[in-house]
Protein backbone atom coordinates (compact mmCIF):
# COMPACT_ATOMS: atom_id res chain seq x y z
CA UNK A 1 0.00 0.00 0.00
CA UNK A 2 1.47 2.94 -1.00
CA UNK A 3 2.13 5.69 1.94
CA UNK A 4 2.97 9.40 1.99
CA UNK A 5 6.42 8.87 3.07
CA UNK A 6 6.62 5.48 0.84
CA UNK A 7 4.97 1.67 1.26
CA UNK A 8 3.67 -0.70 3.17
CA UNK A 9 4.12 -4.01 1.41
CA UNK A 10 2.29 -7.49 2.15
CA UNK A 11 4.69 -10.34 1.19
CA UNK A 12 4.17 -14.53 1.13
CA UNK A 13 8.26 -14.95 1.37
CA UNK A 14 9.62 -18.29 2.56
CA UNK A 15 13.10 -15.93 3.57
CA UNK A 16 14.44 -13.06 4.93
CA UNK A 17 12.21 -9.83 3.66
CA UNK A 18 14.79 -7.24 5.48
CA UNK A 19 16.99 -6.89 2.54
CA UNK A 20 13.62 -6.49 0.19
CA UNK A 21 12.48 -3.68 2.49
CA UNK A 22 16.33 -1.77 1.94
CA UNK A 23 16.08 -2.02 -1.66
CA UNK A 24 12.97 -0.92 -2.02
CA UNK A 25 13.63 1.98 -0.18
CA UNK A 26 16.72 2.65 -2.10
CA UNK A 27 14.39 2.59 -5.21
CA UNK A 28 12.17 5.23 -4.18
CA UNK A 29 15.33 7.01 -3.15
CA UNK A 30 16.26 6.78 -6.76
CA UNK A 31 12.95 7.88 -7.86
CA UNK A 32 12.84 11.42 -5.79
CA UNK A 33 11.29 10.37 -2.25
CA UNK A 34 12.94 12.05 0.21
CA UNK A 35 14.03 9.41 3.11
CA UNK A 36 11.53 6.70 1.89
CA UNK A 37 10.12 4.66 4.81
CA UNK A 38 9.07 1.10 3.70
CA UNK A 39 7.52 -1.47 5.61
CA UNK A 40 7.26 -5.38 5.01
CA UNK A 41 4.78 -7.89 6.64
CA UNK A 42 4.92 -11.43 5.61
CA UNK A 43 1.82 -13.10 5.47
CA UNK A 44 0.19 -16.19 4.36
CA UNK A 45 -2.02 -15.33 1.91
CA UNK A 46 -2.93 -11.90 -0.06
CA UNK A 47 -5.74 -10.10 0.16
CA UNK A 48 -8.42 -10.07 -2.54
CA UNK A 49 -10.80 -7.58 -4.01
CA UNK A 50 -15.04 -9.10 -4.18
CA UNK A 51 -14.49 -10.63 -7.23
CA UNK A 52 -11.79 -12.68 -6.21
CA UNK A 53 -8.93 -10.65 -7.88
CA UNK A 54 -5.58 -9.30 -5.90
CA UNK A 55 -4.84 -5.66 -5.80
CA UNK A 56 -1.17 -5.22 -6.60
CA UNK A 57 -1.10 -1.75 -6.23
CA UNK A 58 -2.90 0.16 -3.51
CA UNK A 59 -2.65 3.93 -4.07
CA UNK A 60 -3.12 6.47 -1.58
CA UNK A 61 -6.53 8.15 -1.19
CA UNK A 62 -8.13 9.88 -4.10
CA UNK A 63 -7.05 13.39 -3.93
CA UNK A 64 -3.92 12.97 -1.37
CA UNK A 65 -0.36 13.05 -3.30
CA UNK A 66 2.93 12.80 -1.19
CA UNK A 67 4.99 15.55 -2.48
Amino acid sequence: MQTADGADVAVIAATDVDSRGTELQAGLARAGLDDPVVSLRRQDALPRTKLGKRRLFVPMHAGVFAT
